[in-house]
């Protein structure tokens, strides 16, 4: 065996992964890249004295819910990797979460790296990894599996219309998430799943912009610096009515809103009022 083949092998042998009994599966709902994100969702039974614990990825992105609370504060989970090679699974103490008798667990799913057009206009690359989304998840009591993606899932359609890395996304708050589909079972190496490696992504301290103007029909609101992050709003109005925000990194030599070194990228959010 040559240098490399056994640096590779103990690499393998040396992840932190776990013997999975749920399958990875995926939404029937969903229509594909670019198309509005759904959900998978199911009902489990709990008794007894916790902890209770969520082993928890994805194909794409997720958010997750226990008795309609969000499980943890980690941003942009699983993470960006080579989804080929390994994709964090992240775990999460639902103790808080979790009551006695009947619970909902549901995932919310969306394209992000894994799917996501990447690189620029003609070149962009939809389904860069798979053409479906999917999630993997188990609820441990103890060491007992209590609950576990599988074929009896269920999925549905979220208000969030569209989104991608490069597109931001669009929401529709007249759209509630209602079961509409099962799931479909999706052929994956459990081995693939490595406990996360890496520190969490987490929302830090918000901060306010520096100063704002009126430019054109718009209004810029400048934060002084580059930064990774979305804009918190509230906002009332009539059912249908929408609020657009655009993003940029820079402002042009007259210190008007600069979009150009974008490209193709839309990065915008629309919020479509409920009323």
């Amino acid at each position: 065996m040559s240098l490399d083949a056994m640096n590779a092998a103990n690499a393998v042998a040396k992840r932190d992964t776990r013997d999975w009994v749920a399958e990875v599966i995926a939404p029937e709902v969903d229509a594909g890249q670019g198309t509005p994100s759904s959900f998978v969702a199911t009902s489990f039974q709990a008794s007894g004295p916790g902890p209770f614990v969520l082993h928890i990825s994805a194909f794409g992105l997720y958010r997750a819910f226990v008795n309609g609370q969000r499980v943890g504060a980690d941003c942009l989970t699983p993470g960006w990797t080579c989804y080929d090679d390994r994709i964090a699974f992240q775990t999460y103490d639902i103790t808080d979460l979790v009551e006695e008798g009947g619970n909902r667990i549901e995932i919310w799913l969306g394209d992000g790296w894994y799917r996501s057009p990447l690189m620029w206009r003609e070149f962009g690359i939809p389904n860069g990894w798979g053409e479906h989304i999917g999630a993997l998840a188990e609820v441990v009591q103890h060491d007992q599996v209590i609950c576990k993606t599988d074929a009896s899932w269920q999925s549905g359609l979220l208000p969030i219309r569209k989104s991608g890395i490069y597109w931001g996304e669009d929401h529709d708050a007249r759209i509630a998430p209602v079961v509409s589909g099962g799931v479909a079972p999706l052929a994956t190496d459990p081995a693939l799943f490595v406990a996360q490696e890496a520190g969490a992504v987490r929302e830090m301290a918000p901060f306010e912009p520096t100063s704002h103007w009126a430019e054109d029909d718009t209004t810029i609101y400048d934060f002084g610096q580059n930064v990774a992050g979305y804009t918190r709003l509230t906002v009332s109005g009539e059912a249908g009515a929408k609020v657009t925000i655009d993003f940029a990194e820079v402002l042009d030599h007259e210190g008007r809103f600069d979009r150009r070194n974008y490209r193709a990228a839309r990065a915008s959010l629309t919020y479509v009022l409920s009323g």
